[in-house]
């Protein structure tokens, strides 16, 4: 028995560690790399925020989340493109990568100096002074993450994703060790603010230590041309879908108060923490493998299909079950004083399972050559979410926030499958499809997790036994999922 058992490790060691095989092949092994990479870098980082919530009062979180604003904000309205245009790129690879390092340096440097009026505008109109120097410090992280080494995207490109798990578990240790250090020293908001700068160090430097190759400052005017047509819906989609995912906070910051933004921006990252994540996981895998499937359009169905299911019978039960038990789970992770949190929570679990799907759609999109599409549909949020945003935090506050969003996630979702109808010549029979045994698994596991959380006892413990009851039933539930991907290998 040990030595079966011994020879079956070795020879699913050995399969982990090559890099030849088929596309399904890459595809499994990409999977369980990158699933490596963000469960851990993920895991530290929500362990990060409940000790955080610990240590600091909700207006630090309030001011990061302002300040991460404008930073995100000036990220996605310049966002070139270039990485997804690099990945998906069907001509000479090496011919452009040093005139898309060049334009991301560029970039880079001059965010780095945007910032400085960006973090005074922001202050004033805020009326939080405090605000300049903490964008200030954190448009320095530009510097390093615009010089990051290009050849990352050749081993996303080949589905190779060993070193990318190394250096993202590494940056997320790192980054878990500054934050949780600084704020049992400083107990503020400089705790954030420096792990989110040394996370962006790291990274930069790791991707030289790891990644053979190293590029070089020149620009050949064709190349950049042709990156910047690829990546000019991409550009564009990046700009909406940030006005769309921080509108609530803007608003709620402008119109509420810091604190009640604090607790919707705990609420938001929580609700979005589980979907997000599985979401980038099958996104960065799946965006090449679509790219080089793309003119195969019943290996295009099939394959959207599996994807879907596989990720809405991942996510959607997971955020039923959040949903059902939100009041204890804020209280077990984040301590007393984030009751707020509660009611906003409940809802955007919603949106986090919607989203999900809606992510690794956009990047289907992107891996076949329409990023046309993926603009339309954030066209479509931004317009939806700035028409009922105002009206519903005046008359329900967070939690208005909370459901203005999420009724928009689940438009973009129907948009996004009427698209797919379209693209792939596919009916709503075989999109929809997908979604009903995922819709099945959530009733049941947000059933049985309310059921549960109405009959055992308040106390510490009461969490672990809510997870050990969705465990026990979301586990049976997807494996039979589960073997369709191990077969994956053969």
């Amino acid at each position: 028995m040990l030595t079966k058992l011994s020879s079956r490790a070795g020879e699913l060691f050995g399969f982990l560690n090559r890099t030849d095989g088929s596309l399904r092949s890459k595809i499994l092994r990409s999977g369980f790399w990158q699933a490596l990479a963000t469960f851990g870098v993920n895991g530290l980082t929500f362990a990060k925020s409940a000790v955080l919530a610990r240590l600091l009062a909700p207006e630090a979180f309030g001011l990061m989340s302002l300040s991460l604003m404008a930073i995100r904000g000036a990220q996605l309205i310049t966002e070139t493109g270039f990485g997804s245009a690099m990945v998906q790129r069907q001509g000479d690879w090496d011919s452009a990568k040093d005139t898309a390092f060049t334009l991301l340096a560029l970039r880079g440097l001059l965010l780095a100096v945007l910032m400085v009026p960006v973090a005074y505008g922001m202050a004033a109109f805020y009326g939080k002074p405090e605000l300049v120097a903490l964008i200030t410090v954190l448009g320095a992280s530009f510097l390093f993450s615009g010089t990051a080494n290009i050849n990352l995207s050749r081993t996303i490109r080949e589905l190779d994703f060993k070193k990318v798990a190394i250096i993202e578990n590494v940056v997320g240790f790192a980054s878990f060790v500054v934050a949780i250090a600084i704020a049992w020293w400083t107990r503020s908001v400089w705790a954030l603010v420096a792990s989110f700068v040394a996370a962006a160090v790291i990274k930069t430097a790791l991707s030289y230590l790891l990644i053979p190759g190293k590029p070089v400052f020149h620009i050949d005017r064709k190349i950049a041309i042709e990156l910047l047509h690829y990546g000019k819906f991409i550009t564009a989609s990046t700009i909406l879908m940030f006005i769309a995912s921080e509108a609530g906070g803007a608003v709620i910051g402008k119109m509420l108060d810091v604190a009640q933004l604090g607790h919707y921006s705990v609420a938001f990252l929580l609700a979005n923490f589980p979907p997000t994540h599985v979401a980038f996981v099958l996104s960065n895998i799946m965006f090449p493998a679509y790219a080089k499937i793309q003119n195969d359009l019943p290996v295009l169905r099939k394959t959207f299909a599996q994807v879907t299911d596989v990720i809405a019978s991942l996510v959607m039960p997971v955020m039923a079950g959040m949903a059902a038990a939100s009041g204890t789970m804020i209280g077990a992770f984040y301590g007393a004083g984030w009751e707020d949190a509660v009611g906003p929570f409940r809802i955007l679990c919603i949106y986090g399972a919607i989203h999900a799907i809606v992510t690794v759609n956009g990047y289907m999109f992107n891996g076949i050559g329409r990023p046309d599409i993926g603009f339309r549909i954030a066209v479509i949020r931004v317009v939806s979410i700035l028409v009922l945003i105002v009206p519903a935090i005046k008359l329900w506050g967070t939690v208005g926030a909370a459901a203005a969003m999420s009724f928009v996630m689940v438009t973009n979702l129907l948009y996004g499958l009427y698209q797919v109808t379209k693209v792939m010549g596919a009916s709503w029979g075989e999109v929809l499809r997908p979604l009903w045994p995922a819709t099945v698994k959530s009733i049941a596991a947000g059933g049985a997790i309310w059921i549960a959380d109405q009959l055992l006892p308040d106390s510490k413990l009461e969490i672990v036994w809510l997870i050990l009851v969705g465990a026990v039933v979301y586990v049976p539930m997807n494996i039979g999922m589960i073997k369709t991907v191990l077969k994956l290998k053969k």
